[in-house]
């Protein structure tokens, strides 16, 4: 059985400077995989490589068996996938309901683009399970950061689809927000079935919600394993970890 996302030996140059070097990994169905490296890996630059914004110079990317490497982004988005920024971007001047309905709009209801009726019932849904039922009428640009990247995460959410990226969507939150972020990933995988792969820098939050971890440095792979062994890895710890998991 084809891996749910594959990104097969993708390399990616900016003129001399190589950001993605020969980096491979799967993804199954429902899995949550976490992608770290200290600033500068090219984690960033590889979501923007499986999402469709740049086209590798050399490797592939397989959406659910379908190879979308030099698909225009709307394509790559229509084959279900969806991510989220580490600078959250919502419509400051349109309430969460509104900014919501816009994600969904852009998604897909049973095969294709959904009525008015239904992409507000499916904003209405993700609304209510990222829990900013009670924020509808209020403009994004009120909103608090924690808030706002919850608001992000519902956009994903109500555009149906089936594989999320979230692009440090724990960054800038308390210790009390990282926790609730944290449920809150995992009920995306567990209610609601779907398959997340996180670029995160909390490495507490990472490695308890993760079931795989893929490390970058330089632009290469440097491991893919579950959380107890990245912890323990002597390469990850030098690159990145400086010895200690909180």
């Amino acid at each position: 059985m084809a891996a749910y996302l594959e990104v097969k030996n993708v390399t990616k140059r900016f003129g001399g400077i190589t950001a993605v070097r020969n980096v491979s990994f799967e993804v199954s169905k429902k899995e949550i995989v976490g992608l770290i490296g200290p600033n500068g890996a090219g984690k960033t630059t590889l979501f923007n490589i499986i999402t469709g914004v740049y086209k590798p110079d050399e490797g592939e990317v397989f959406i659910r068996g379908k190879r979308v490497d030099g698909l225009p982004v709307y394509r790559v988005a229509r084959q279900g996938i969806r991510r989220t920024y580490q600078i959250v971007r919502p419509f400051p001047e349109m309430t969460v309901f509104e900014n919501i309905t816009v994600g969904a709009l852009f998604g897909e209801s049973n095969g294709a683009s959904p009525t008015t009726e239904e992409a507000e019932r499916m904003a209405g849904d993700a609304m209510r399970f990222v829990e900013l039922g009670n924020k509808a009428e209020s403009l994004a640009k009120n909103l608090n950061l924690g808030e706002k990247k919850r608001l992000e995460v519902a956009r994903t959410l109500a555009a149906g689809v089936e594989i999320i990226l979230l692009d440090e969507s724990l960054a800038g939150l308390n210790p009390f927000e990282v926790d609730q972020a944290t449920i809150l990933i995992g009920r995306i995988r567990s209610e609601l079935g779907k398959t997340l792969v996180i670029v995160e820098h909390v490495m507490r939050a990472i490695m308890k919600i993760s079931d795989r971890v893929v490390a970058l440095h330089h632009g290469e792979k440097i491991a893919d394993a579950p959380p107890a062994e990245i912890s323990k890895d002597p390469r990850v710890i030098d690159a990145y970890l400086g010895g200690v998991v909180h």
